[in-house]
């Protein structure tokens, strides 16, 4: 898939619109802004996130690219983290819209006040977006939760730069959910990190029908395994003092957690990875496997679910040697330590192929 900087230049500009102003300016070219996620369409189109580190919010949009690199179309709209397509080709996407004061909770009789630092709180919402680029559907996470009997944890929520509930991933139950409180087929399950939590919200209605909380911390991409047990990328728990980042099983039917890995078998160099922040999970069509992306050290990592053992590992390493934006570090005398210039990249994204 080509990366087209012209054109999604154009489709970004054509895309801004007054509901999406920028705090900050978005970068000027495309050459600055990089891919923070991908989903994949029936017919090999990607449904692509990109960001942009310069501006507030980091979101730099939402694209539709066809297999040819061209854009199909293009939303300026603050979406973030990873889509997910359904196999209707409806996306779920996470999405931001930016607060203009700080946020009010009731407790009791009275009213408490969650400032932000900025003054402009970031507000998480799950977005549906057909084919076509359109929104079909949105839900507020933070009305769902404050409408809901789990209102008691928003207090605790966010960080004192941005007030947000860090949404990172959303999709919905499988069929064979069910016979567990709080679960349906057709629910959403959705990642919140600056809740140390993932809620289940009705399929229908976005009410939130339960919250699960546990030994993880600051997780990323909850996904639904099978029935009442979930797959997700844990940040920080699972160790006293900050890690490893995990592959923890959680059943919601009676609490139990399983860290897959790493485990007593996992080969020494990937026993101690860790990703602070990002980090996701992919898991394949046929339910056995799956794909564990630690961002920060640029390593993934593929385990058998049964037991965690390691199928195969990937380390984003490229050569950079005749990347004009690096700078000549070296001396005219050694130009054989150029050409041997490398780097390790963070990895966004890892997925198994399933059309």
């Amino acid at each position: 898939y080509p990366f087209r900087n012209d054109e999604l230049e154009q489709a970004a500009a054509a895309a801004q619109s007054d509901e999406f102003p920028y705090e900050l300016s978005p970068a000027a070219s495309f050459v600055e802004v990089y891919v923070a996620a991908m989903s994949r369409y029936a017919n090999g189109d990607l449904l692509v996130i990109f960001y942009q580190d310069g501006a507030f919010p980091h979101g730099a949009g939402v694209a539709r690219i066809d297999r040819d690199g061209h854009p199909v179309w293009f939303r300026r709209d603050y979406s973030h983290h990873w889509p997910h397509i359904e196999e209707n080709g409806v996306a779920l996407v996470p999405g931001t819209l930016v607060g203009s004061e700080s946020i009010s909770l009731k407790r009791g009789r009275g009213t408490i006040t969650r400032k932000c630092r900025t003054g402009r709180p970031l507000l998480d919402e799950i977005r549906m977006i057909d084919g076509n680029g359109q929104i079909l559907k949105r839900i507020s996470l933070l009305d769902a939760l404050r409408n809901s009997p789990f209102m008691h944890l928003l207090p605790t929520f966010g960080n004192k730069a941005f007030c947000n509930l860090h949404l990172n991933f959303v999709h919905r139950l499988r069929d064979d959910a069910g016979g567990t409180w709080g679960l349906a087929p057709g629910d959403f399950v959705a990642s919140l990190r600056n809740l140390n939590a993932f809620a289940i919200l009705d399929g229908e209605s976005g009410r939130v029908k339960r919250l699960v909380r546990g030994t993880f911390l600051s997780q990323h991409s909850v996904h639904h395994l099978t029935g009442s047990t979930f797959l997700m990328f844990d940040n920080y728990g699972g160790d006293g003092v900050h890690g490893p980042s995990r592959l923890l099983m959680i059943d919601i039917a009676d609490g139990r957690e399983t860290t897959l890995f790493p485990n007593d078998q996992t080969p020494e160099p990937l026993r101690n990875l860790f990703s602070s922040y990002k980090g996701a999970i992919d898991i394949s069509p046929d339910r056995s496997r799956a794909m564990i992306l630690f961002t920060v050290e640029g390593v993934a990592v593929e385990v058998r679910l049964a037991d965690g053992a390691v199928l195969n590992a990937f380390h984003s390493l490229h050569n950079v040697s005749n990347l004009e934006q690096f700078p000549e570090q070296f001396p005219e005398e050694y130009p054989e330590e150029r050409q041997q210039r490398a780097a390790v990249f963070e990895i966004n994204g890892l997925y198994y192929i399933r059309n």
